[in-house]
């Protein structure tokens, strides 16, 4: 009956001396890990298994091989799946049926071909780039046979081609935006206006209030100033007849 216990394991021990080698082994401290985790801790199985599984795969990641069997002609990636392949009930019945014995139990192990790795994105851009370098050529403005020329103090480009049908001239720069200034004709005033109206129009809709022009502004003074003088008319009229009632009443 073991006489000392180990809480992150869940595994007993005869002695001190064990309890102390289990507190060093790579096991007690992965479930040590779980344990701070908050994670239960694995068997001693299961462990190993996990850590033959880790070696292998990084095996297989430096050196990968593959295992092929010589019965069936399957190939495998790893030990594992290969030796489940020979447990198998195909494996096994056609080693039943194999007269030779021996090559059921042959199994093929060869380096696995390595594939080949598509181009880098950036080792393309490098290679375009040397294209368009070896396809940049430059040309000397001074030179008697070249068809290119400066014009402008340098802000165009004049190109001369010459052929049977005669001479074309190609002029690239500011002149050549040209054609569409001139089909950009200025704003005239009726579109203004009309512009205008429609965006006080739509301010209006909006609840928003618009600032008036002198024009109106001017003609919205006078009208007040003649209801204004209309009314004190109406008032001095109004006054002299109440006037002349009373002196009338009173003689």
């Amino acid at each position: 009956m073991p006489t000392v216990t180990c809480n992150a394991c869940n595994a007993g021990f005869d002695d001190e001396e064990q309890q102390r080698l289990h507190y060093r082994s790579e096991w007690h401290r992965y479930n040590l890990k779980r344990k701070v985790a908050g994670v239960p801790g694995v068997t001693e199985a299961l462990f190993l298994a996990r850590q033959t599984a880790l070696a292998e795969g990084s095996n297989s990641d430096s050196t990968p091989m593959l295992y092929s069997c010589a019965l069936c002609g399957k190939e495998y990636r790893s030990s594992k799946a290969h030796a489940q392949h020979l447990n198998s009930r195909s494996h096994l019945m056609k080693a039943s049926q194999e007269p030779n014995a021996s090559i059921a139990g042959i199994t093929i192990v060869k380096p696995r071909p390595e594939r080949v790795q598509r181009r880098v994105p950036s080792a393309v851009e490098e290679d375009e780039d040397e294209d368009e370098e070896e396809e940049w050529v430059e040309v000397d403005p001074n030179d008697k046979d070249n068809n290119i020329e400066l014009g402008s103090g340098g802000a165009e480009l004049i190109i001369t081609n010459k052929s049977e049908k005669g001479t074309r001239v190609r002029t690239l720069g500011s002149r050549e935006f040209i054609r569409y200034y001139r089909q950009k004709p200025r704003p005239s005033v009726a579109t203004d206006r009309a512009l205008a109206l429609s965006l006080a129009s739509s301010y209006k809709s909006m609840g928003l209030v618009t600032i008036q022009s002198k024009e109106q502004v001017v003609r919205l003074k006078v009208l007040r100033a003649m209801n204004k003088t209309g009314v004190e008319t109406m008032r001095t009229k109004i006054g002299m007849k109440s006037n002349v009632k009373r002196d009338f009443i009173l003689q």
